[in-house]
């Protein structure tokens, strides 16, 4: 849509000198003027025709007016890709399982425990590296849109280490080659190289001038893709089965769905209205309870019934190993699941506006970027993982 259009529609007299819109307001204009031109309407006397002069090439894009049509054409868009996204993590997942289960065929024992070692979590990693490297590009793009400069060759690079040091170790393949540091030891040392190098990296610009925001930009794409997102290896190389994994990552979506549906219908007051104008009290509440009975209700199928899953129980068994968790424990887990990944929404929420962007990317349709999707479970994994792992 032509951004001129709205203008035109409250304006009594245009002129257009090159890239000058000159508009004479009456003060009934001033009443219609559209909300990019109202705060400099605001600067003028009231109820006196006034000339002012804009220039057109700094109004934003006039957003297209949202119908029936087009809202039932993203409703189905979203419901079929998220139809396509479970049905590729399910076989993903269940890829990790067979492979973890394969039978073993080593020389030695101590091969033998390498090669389990090695098969266990192979699948969630490689994708999560991927994953995390796109992203990292993306958040790049995003950041550049809010005229920041960080250095994203040099964050992808520790986001893609940081997501392969708990299966390298975890897998015992680091002590077979020699490295004998803890898995937390190896993630504080590759942070540090992270601040190190970053300077680095911005000072062979040459460039003065933002060096300092060009650097914490940098840095916050590695603590948040990276860190945080290695978590998600962390998280399936701490447990016996990758389904617990699942678990956890169909409470945290299945809150974005409630929230996002019970908004839709009954979202009536706004939760911060200046940060995600789209979220309301309601649709938050939607999506607890929604979290909440999906948690529960698998915690009653995996436990074989509902006596079986009322059973007292804690989170984790006695290896720490994240066991299916009792009613009440799902309950809870749900509950701080759904709030931590609102939160992780609202937080990708103010690097978007920063930017001035409604989604980080283009890649899934109807659903925006790799970050509109991994924005919750980016902050719920690692909650997770202090819960079920003990």
């Amino acid at each position: 849509m032509d951004p001129l259009d709205g203008v035109k529609t409250w304006t009594r007299n245009c002129h257009f000198p090159g890239s000058v819109l000159t508009v004479t307001l009456s003060p009934v204009a001033r009443l219609c003027a559209p909300s990019p031109l109202r705060r400099f309407v605001a600067l003028f006397p009231p109820f006196e025709p006034s000339c002012i002069c804009f220039d057109v090439s700094t109004f934003p894009r006039l957003p297209p007016i949202a119908t029936a049509a087009t809202l039932g054409e993203m409703l189905s868009q979203r419901l079929a890709f998220g139809a396509l996204m479970i049905a590729a993590l399910i076989g993903l997942f269940w890829l990790d399982q067979r492979l973890d289960s394969a039978p073993q065929i080593a020389s030695s024992q101590a091969d033998a425990v390498i090669h389990a070692g090695v098969r266990r979590g192979l699948i969630i990693t490689t994708i999560w590296m991927l994953l995390a490297a796109f992203a990292t590009r993306e958040l790049g793009a995003l950041l550049r849109t809010g005229g920041h400069r960080p250095a994203v060759t040099c964050a992808m690079g520790f986001n893609i280490l940081l997501a392969l040091i708990p299966w390298t170790i975890g897998s015992g393949l680091a002590a077979r080659w020699g490295w004998t540091v803890s898995e937390t030891s190896t993630t504080a040392a590759v942070l540090t190289a992270a601040v190190m190098l970053t300077f680095v990296c911005v000072a062979r610009r040459r460039r003065v001038e933002g060096a300092s925001t060009d650097v914490s930009q940098t840095l916050l794409m590695v603590l948040y893709l990276g860190l945080l997102g290695s978590f998600i290896p962390r998280l399936r190389m701490g447990l016996d089965s990758p389904w617990t994994l699942m678990w956890v990552l169909l409470v945290i979506k299945c809150c974005d769905i409630g929230a996002y549906f019970t908004g839709l219908a009954m979202g009536r007051h706004k939760l911060i209205p200046w940060l995600s104008p789209g979220k309301t009290w309601e649709g938050l509440i939607g999506g607890v309870a929604t979290a909440m009975l999906v948690s529960a209700a698998v915690s009653i199928v995996s436990h074989g019934g509902w006596d079986a899953a009322t059973r007292p129980a804690g989170i984790g068994d006695a290896d720490g190993r994240g066991d299916w968790p009792a009613l009440s424990a799902a309950l809870a887990f749900g509950a701080i699941m759904a709030l931590v990944g609102q939160a992780g929404d609202l937080f990708e929420s103010l690097l978007k506006r920063d930017a001035g962007a409604k989604d980080s990317g283009a890649v899934v349709p109807a659903f925006g970027g790799l970050l509109d999707i991994l924005d919750s479970p980016l902050f719920c994994i690692p909650v997770a993982y202090a819960i079920l792992i003990k």
